[in-house]
């Protein structure tokens, strides 16, 4: 080989011997030391793995055996057995996976684990079963054909879990199957006595064999581990326990089962036992001994081994001394040459770092983009110009349709994935766009993989060369909300216009329910109305549920597991049914959904602005599915906005009634004037005819004259009543009711006949009422009248009153045992010329009238009543501390009165009493001596009036009816409207405050 000028070899040959040199006794080195530990971890690891196997398979017997015989004895120490040893199985298993994970990896061992898994849960629930005394449900277990299953899984996967043949893992293999064997045997034994059958017989002669064959091919293998006086003393424990178990089968074949078992849990059988045991503990002590001698011979081959190795690498390495020092002096040669490429060097690591700040800037950049664009819901994207094939697509197109990535990424994904409706257009806005390269944008739909409509804005730019478009890149962006909200408003607005143009409520409800469900297209909507007596529902809307569906829901009972809407409408609440075929609340509606297609129903109650329930808004699905967010959020919209709707429509109806009432008024009002005009003369002439000169078969036809002028005067009576506004009316005056009870007592008896008996209460603590006492008459009276006319037969009429317990209210109540009302009637009975009597006897205002006088009191009106069991109204008023207001109760006298009408009667003679008068009924219409006489301007009274005022100058007379020349002659005050109870009580206190200036 040519050498240098230096006389040196070539430095690139010298380099490269050095190089392969130092490989190879570097290789040398590491394949000593490496083969000496992995021989050495491989003696170990196997010994752990044998020792281990054994010990799993030895534990898995007794956790079995344990279990067993608590099953069959019902003793708890097997259980207290079973639950110490089932940690260290557990421990034992979780080494054997830390040193030996290979066995555990495969299918296999997946196998084992279930088996595992499945062994301890019917272990364990057979001892939960024999802690309860449940002894035959545990055998049932633990006897059972799939417990003998996972058993031989179990016991096969742990079967493959073993090494290569090696004498000391065969010594310890036999030392675990010796001990596994030993438990088996005595567990076989124990279970014959215990159960008195012969397959653990024959399980014991099975085994029996096996532990004779592994003991003696132990003691071939090792027989220095078998000491003669330990290994005698163990053979003849052995043999002394086969021969107390053999004694013990043959007892069981005499049907000895108690002696059986007796023999095998005696004194002499544990003695056995335990020597029996303490020879193989003392045999693996041994056994360990051999094995540790053994690994420390192997590891003093493997260190001789290493010794030589490291011997002959050290001759190398002074050999190659002198070959490096060779190479230095070639090294110095080139230390010049190297200074200048290290400025060279210098020059390029700068402007490395510069390319390098430049590249990471860029991508700081590019991922600042990344995470901006992932932090957002608009979805980056790429795609072929020509097939439309997106070639990437951002991880947010995962969210925006639920589609994976790999699914975006197929051909003709994008236009199969479009809406039918919006396919053409967006496929033709693209490609006419992609053609003539303008960057675009355009709104289309999409449809998810769980069918949800998704609406996107598509910004698109597209990519050309040399003039040809060649690539597409864009943003999608969900505006699925933003549109939801437009078509929402629109529809919105459409129920307000409507609403607006006066529209019918069922119109309006079925405009909603639509938009809706545009809003909403898997979704089917319906509305229902809550029935006038609080209890039913009534159909609004629900332009897409089968007909049949909405006729058997139509006048639902509301209640507290009634279906979604019924119990909706009950509680109050919101109410979310996932699947209707499960929940317990549709088990009455269960057959009806199923006949309908519907599997999911959500109900939102529709809430009036003052807290009432109006109805219920339902959104139904045709599959089960619970609700997310924005569903709530849009049925909560949904129902706020059909509650507007239901108020809006119900206002109205109570301004065109309250229009209509005030038209109604003023009519009455001239009407009640005229008609009075008119019926007066009448009645006045009917009243003074004389019967007896009346021919008898004329009586019958004038006294129906009679009695149908009696019915005009009723109906005008009322008329005017209805045509006054009571608002406001004695709003400052309060009432005694105890003593307002004693002052009209004796009149309200007038208007109950003898038939019926009238029982009263009123206790002299009752507080003051705010309420004018002739109002609470006016009231009461019709209450007394009307159920005197429901008691048919002899009855008992009750009245009586009592303070609530927070002291804010009096409670008067009126109650009868007659025939009762029923629930229409109870509905209904406040409405004007409502009625369930004849026309002949009734007008139908004296229940509105008690209506309008307590509501105006600020009180209420409650009725309870049934068909058949009579009625009860109660009037709740509330209490005032203000002092009750008398008329001048200072003056004295007799007043007398002579008017027909019952009601107007007790008016007046409560406000007479009240001014400190001694009312009387005037006798055939003469007044006698009383100071004060309040009569009707008939002409059969005329008369007795000039007897009247012809006394003393002190004797006032107060009519009640139209105004008259003689009456007024008379210096008789008028009251042309007896029901006008304000001008009624002005006159009588004129009368009064005269009367006491001028003195009696």
């Amino acid at each position: 080989m040519a050498r240098d000028p230096g006389g040196h070899l070539p430095i690139g040959v010298q380099t490269f011997a050095v190089l392969l040199t130092g490989v190879v006794l570097s290789w040398m080195v590491w394949e000593t030391v490496t083969g000496y530990r992995a021989a050495r971890q491989d003696v170990e690891r196997n010994a752990q793995i044998e020792a281990l196997r054994s010990k799993i398979v030895h534990l898995d017997e007794v956790l079995t055996m344990s279990a067993r015989m608590a099953a069959m004895t019902g003793d708890r120490k097997w259980i207290k057995r079973y639950e110490r040893h089932e940690p260290e199985l557990d421990a034992a298993i979780k080494r054997a996976i830390e040193i030996a994970p290979e066995p555990y990896s495969d299918e296999q061992a997946a196998l084992t684990d279930q088996a595992n898994v499945q062994l301890v849960r019917m272990e364990r629930e057979a001892l939960a079963l024999v802690r309860e005394q449940g002894l035959e449900e545990a055998q049932d277990i633990l006897f059972s054909p799939e417990y003998e299953k996972q058993k031989r899984i179990y016991a096969q996967g742990i079967t493959r879990f073993a090494v290569t043949p090696h004498l000391d893992l065969r010594l310890e293999r036999l030392r675990g199957t010796i001990v596994n064997l030993d438990e088996v045997l005595t567990m076989s034994a124990r279970m014959a006595v215990e159960t008195g059958e012969k397959e653990w017989i024959d399980r014991y002669e099975e085994y029996e064999p096996k532990l004779d064959a592994a003991i003696e091919e132990a003691k071939a293998l090792a027989p220095e581990a078998f000491a003669k006086e330990a290994a005698d003393k163990t053979d003849a424990a052995n043999v002394a326990l086969v021969k107390m178990e053999r004694r013990a089968f043959e007892l069981i074949g005499q049907n000895k089962g108690d002696e059986a078992k007796a023999l095998l849990y005696s004194t002499a059988y544990e003695d056995e036992k335990l020597t029996y045991a303490d020879g193989m503990r003392q045999f693996a002590a041994r056994l360990e001994g051999i094995a540790d001698e053994r690994a420390r011979a192997e590891r003093a081959k493997a260190s001789v081994k290493a010794a030589v190795n490291i011997a002959v690498l050290a001759l190398l390495m002074v050999g190659w001394l002198f070959v490096l020092r060779a190479t230095r002096l070639r090294q110095q040669a080139q230390v010049q040459s190297n200074r200048e490429l290290t400025q060279q060097a210098g020059q390029l690591a700068d402007l490395n770092r510069t390319l390098e700040q430049e590249v990471g800037e860029r991508r700081r950049a590019a991922e600042r983009l990344r995470l901006l664009l992932e932090s957002t819901h608009v979805v980056p994207w790429q795609a072929n110009a020509e097939t439309c094939q997106f070639t990437y697509v951002g991880p947010q197109a995962v969210n925006l349709l639920g589609y994976p990535i790999d699914e975006w990424l197929k051909e003709e994904f994008w236009p199969q994935h479009i809406h039918p409706e919006d396919r053409e257009h967006a496929v033709g806005t693209l490609r006419e766009a992609t053609h003539r390269g303008q960057h675009h944008e355009f709104e289309y739909r999409m449809i998810a993989a769980d069918g949800r409509i998704v609406w996107v804005h598509d910004l698109v730019s597209v990519v050309s060369r040399n003039g040809e478009p060649t690539t597409l890149r864009g943003f999608m962006i969900d505006i699925t909300e933003r549109k939801l909200a437009e078509q929402i408003m629109r529809g919105h607005n459409r129920i307000l216009e409507r609403l607006a143009a006066g529209a019918p409520l069922d119109q309006v409800l079925s405009i909603l329910a639509e938009t809706a469900e545009e809003a909403r297209p898997e979704m089917l909507c319906s509305v229902l109305l809550l029935d006038d007596d609080k209890k039913h529902l009534r159909h609004g809307a629900a332009p897409s549920l089968p007909a049949f569906y909405n006729e058997a829901i139509d006048g639902m009972e509301i209640g507290p597991s009634a279906g979604s809407c019924g119990t909706a409408a009950y509680t109050g609440k919101r109410v979310i049914i996932e699947d209707v075929m499960t929940h317990p609340f549709w088990k009455d509606f269960r057959e009806l959904a199923q006949r309908a297609g519907l599997g999911a129903c959500w109900s939102e109650p529709i809430i009036s602005s003052t807290g009432e329930t109006l109805g219920t808004f339902a959104m139904y699905y045709r599959e089960p599915r619970g609700p997310d967010d924005s569903d709530l959020e849009f049925i909560q919209s949904a129902a706020y906005l059909a509650g507007i709707a239901i108020e809006r429509k119900q206002l109205d109806l109570r301004l065109r009634l309250t229009d209509r009432l005030a038209s109604i008024g003023t009519l009455t009002a001239g009407m009640v004037h005229d008609v009075t005009n008119v019926i007066m003369p009448i009645r006045c002439r009917l009243d003074a005819l004389n019967w007896n000169s009346v021919p008898a078969e004329l009586r019958e036809f004038i006294e129906s004259i009679h009695q149908a002028v009696e019915y005009l005067q009723q109906l005008v009576k009322g008329l005017g009543s209805l045509a006054q506004d009571s608002e406001g009316t004695d709003a400052d005056t309060v009432t005694t009711m105890c003593d307002w009870w004693a002052e009209v007592k004796p009149l309200m008896n007038t208007a109950v006949p003898e038939r019926v008996v009238l029982d009263s209460d009123f206790p002299a603590d009752l507080p003051l009422v705010r309420i004018a006492p002739h109002h609470l008459t006016q009231a009461v009276l019709n209450l007394i009248v009307n159920s005197v006319e429901a008691t048919r037969d002899r009855g008992r009429l009750r009245v009586w009153a009592e303070t609530s317990r927070d002291r804010e209210t009096v409670r008067l109540c009126v109650s009868d045992d007659g025939v009762g009302m029923s629930e229409e009637a109870k509905v209904r009975a406040f409405d004007p010329f409502f009625t369930t009597k004849t026309r002949s006897i009734s007008t139908g205002l004296g229940l509105w009238l008690v209506h309008n006088v307590i509501t105006s009191a600020g009180g209420t009106v409650d009725i309870d009543s049934a068909p058949g069991r009579g009625t009860i109204v109660a009037l709740t008023l509330p209490i005032c501390t203000v002092p009750a207001v008398k008329l001048e109760a200072d003056v004295r006298g007799r007043a007398a009165v002579s008017v027909r009408d019952s009601q107007t009667v007790a008016w007046i003679t409560m406000l007479l009493r009240s001014a400190g008068y001694e009312v009387q009924k005037a006798e055939n219409g003469d007044p006698a001596d009383s100071d004060v006489w309040v009569t009707e301007p008939t002409e059969e009274n005329l008369a007795a009036a000039r007897r009247f005022s012809a006394g003393t100058g002190q004797h006032r007379i107060i009519t009640l009816g139209p105004a008259q020349a003689d009456w007024i002659d008379l210096g008789a005050a008028v009251v042309e409207d007896p029901r006008n109870l304000a001008e009624l009580r002005a006159v009588l206190h004129t009368v009064t405050a005269e009367a006491k200036r001028n003195g009696p």
